[in-house]
């Protein structure tokens, strides 16, 4: 485990030294307050190794805002003694609520930290690694970025994540390649269709969090509609490099499954039945639809036209005015697989 670990954070290092990013922007706050939200539930298997790993951050002004949702594995008791051990560093929620969903939970703490004084929100999830230079490396990326399109622009950054097996074994060094990803694919007509920005590796700055407040019953997951606000009202950048170790476990609640032609059949199965294709299709316009009416004002005339084509779109259409809608107006997946298995199910 240490051997492995050095060696990734000896990478992390060589890789900052090489000048791809800065971690101190000029002018930016030395040392902002950044509140990391872990939302937890039935983690007990992991939750110390991550908590220690957020703590031991370089780092320093940073505070762990924690919610459980109803564990019944010893996390509870876990959480308090955390806070036993890093008095000052750990808050727990405790509101009464139990079984709200991640989505549901996350929405509670992103509530909960919008009156803290952090300047800087991030997410967590029970499982995982971080690299000690992660906050810092993230938020170098935030305060240049700010520095570039204003302090007062909602701004999300999010980074790669290197996929690793229950025990932190190295399964594949990157999450994008994993999974066929492109992050630099974040526009709005792109991410209403898939998502490509991971919870546990987003910050956001105040703005951010007071856009996308409160989170609409239809958001599909807190990181989806967190990309979708970004890339409608203010700015979304990416780092292109790990900043975590992603654990997969057989229990994750999402999950990184690799692409490969195995998961490329069971997709096409999976959509085999018609009704399943539009059913899930359904929920995307229904985000879609939360986001006009969040966000409306700050659609350009282009893209206000093309989200109201994209939800208006039914089974019942006929099969021209399926292709235009989704391939001519850019609504489209990562990958030319995956378009081809979209374009199947929109012409059957």
């Amino acid at each position: 485990m240490k051997p492995l670990l050095s060696h990734l954070f000896g990478a992390a290092i060589n890789w900052r030294k090489s000048g791809h990013i800065d971690l101190v922007c000029q002018g930016a706050t030395a040392n902002p307050d950044v509140a990391v939200l872990m939302a937890v539930y039935n983690g007990a298997r992991f939750l110390d190794q991550q908590v220690e790993s957020i703590i031991q951050q370089s780092h320093s002004a940073l505070h762990i805002h924690v919610r459980d949702d109803g564990s019944t594995d010893g996390t509870v008791q876990m959480l308090l003694d955390i806070q036993r051990r890093f008095p000052g560093k750990v808050t727990i929620i405790e509101d009464g609520d139990r079984n709200l969903g991640i989505v549901g939970n996350f929405q509670r703490l992103m509530e909960h930290v919008r009156a803290s004084g952090a300047d800087y929100f991030m997410f967590a999830d029970q499982d995982d690694f971080w690299f000690p230079d992660k906050v810092a490396v993230t938020l170098a990326k935030m305060q240049q970025t700010e520095q570039q399109s204003g302090a007062i622009t909602p701004t999300l950054i999010h980074t790669d994540l290197c996929v690793a097996g229950a025990n932190l074994e190295i399964i594949d060094a990157s999450f994008w390649h994993y999974q066929h990803l492109d992050p630099a694919r974040s526009a709005i007509q792109q991410l209403c269709m898939q998502n490509s920005v991971t919870g546990c590796t987003i910050m956001i700055n105040r703005p951010m969090l007071e856009k996308a407040l409160p989170m609409p019953s239809d958001a599909i997951m807190h990181d989806w509609w967190l990309a979708l606000v970004a890339s409608t009202s203010g700015v979304i950048r990416f780092v292109p490099r790990a900043t975590m170790l992603y654990r997969q476990h057989g229990n994750n609640d999402i999950g990184a499954k690799h692409f490969d032609i195995a998961y490329v059949i069971q997709s096409i199965r999976r959509f085999a039945k018609q009704q399943l294709f539009w059913s899930t299709l359904k929920k995307h316009q229904e985000q879609a639809s939360a986001l006009i009416k969040r966000c409306g004002d700050d659609l350009s005339t282009t893209d206000s036209l093309r989200l109201r084509n994209f939800v208006s779109l039914t089974k019942n259409c006929g099969t021209n005015v399926r292709i235009m809608t989704i391939f001519r107006l850019g609504f489209t997946r990562h990958g030319i697989i995956r378009n081809i298995v979209l374009f199947i199910r929109l012409v059957f």
